[in-house]
């Protein structure tokens, strides 16, 4: 009896398993059948699968995620994008959406634009209940308070906004669809908040004493002014 490792036998047997290995991995049990889509609203599944150009039946391990994503990307409606692979078969694509947040008018024709200021949609004031900005433009300094703003006006129950405007000072100034002039100042994250809450009880007051606001003054939230019209 030989206590001597056999290596020529142990370094075939390797060799075979590798090859077998080799072969499973480029078989069919692997060929992409299913192409998951996930996290689309205003864009179809099908868009997103031929933008993929994602070769149905090819392997697994051959696609390229990096080209799939950069293809994708294209999109306009495309802010973020992840493809993963799902073993054996499905390919997974993750989208984040644009989403529209204001309106914008620019090249004559009114705009929806996201966060970023990309036009996602042509459209129209009476089509959109998105509010309308004016006063500053996307990469101005005050383009992301006004995008702040509009988020956050949008969380007001019952209330609908027509207009918010930027000034070249910085301050902020909203119109309600039924005429009221809201001033917030510069509206900073760290007054916004407190903002709201006094301009959504300032409004439910009036709304139930059917009192007529003209504008409200909240530059400085510790000192709200109202002023109230006649009717």
């Amino acid at each position: 009896m030989s206590d001597r490792f056999n290596w020529p036998e142990t370094v075939f047997f390797i060799f075979l398993l590798l090859i077998a290995l080799f072969v499973f991995l480029r078989s069919a049990f692997f060929n992409i059948e299913t192409v998951e889509v996930v996290g689309v609203a205003r864009l179809s599944e099908q868009e997103v699968r031929e933008a993929a150009q994602i070769e149905y039946g090819s392997s697994i391990f051959k696609i390229k995620t990096s080209e799939i994503e950069a293809r994708l990307r294209r999109l306009t409606l495309v802010k973020g994008v992840n493809v993963v692979r799902k073993f054996p078969r499905t390919v997974v694509i993750n989208i984040e959406e644009r989403r529209p947040v204001v309106l914008l008018f620019r090249d004559n024709a009114f705009w929806e634009v996201d966060a970023d200021g990309v036009p996602l949609a042509r459209t129209s004031i009476e089509k959109s209940e998105l509010p309308l900005v004016t006063g500053v433009r996307p990469g101005d300094a005050v383009w992301r308070v006004v995008v702040r703003v509009a988020n956050a006006l949008n969380s007001l129950d019952g209330v609908r906004f027509a207009e918010i405007h930027g000034g070249r000072d910085g301050r902020i100034v909203a119109y309600t669809v039924d005429g009221i002039e809201i001033r917030l100042g510069m509206a900073s994250e760290a007054e916004l908040a407190a903002q709201l809450t006094i301009l959504g009880e300032i409004l439910k007051v009036a709304r139930e004493r059917g009192g007529k606001i003209i504008y409200v003054d909240l530059a400085d939230p510790r000192r709200p002014v109202v002023r109230y019209g006649e009717g």
